[in-house]
């Protein structure tokens, strides 16, 4: 049987690998960056029936309501670098922590 210690550290650097996979998924998500053609670039902040989602436009602060089918991902490899230092330091943090428990 595995050791415990081990096993955690295996979760964390699998949940580390997890995380930087999702950042190659290019569909609308809840916070993520569009364009419309009109508006401009905004926000997703709510998904609502019917394929619709809320938008909150860049430039203007507005909340606007359109279909999915109206907007194109923006991909901010930026957002993502941003996304997966915070995991890799959390990680790190966790690894620092458990090491600190278990000696």
């Amino acid at each position: 049987m595995d050791d415990p210690k081990e096993v955690r550290e295996r979760h964390i650097c699998v949940l580390a690998v997890l995380a930087m996979i999702g950042g190659v998924d290019n569909r609308p998500r809840l916070g993520g960056q569009v364009s419309h053609d009109d508006w401009g670039t905004g926000t997703i902040c709510k998904i609502i029936n019917n394929g619709k989602v809320v938008i909150q436009c860049t430039d203007s602060e507005e909340m606007k309501i359109c279909k999915l089918t109206e907007l194109t991902v923006v991909c901010s490899y930026l957002y993502y670098s941003n996304i997966i230092k915070v995991v890799i330091i959390i990680n790190v943090i966790i690894v620092i922590i458990l090491n600190c428990l278990y000696y």
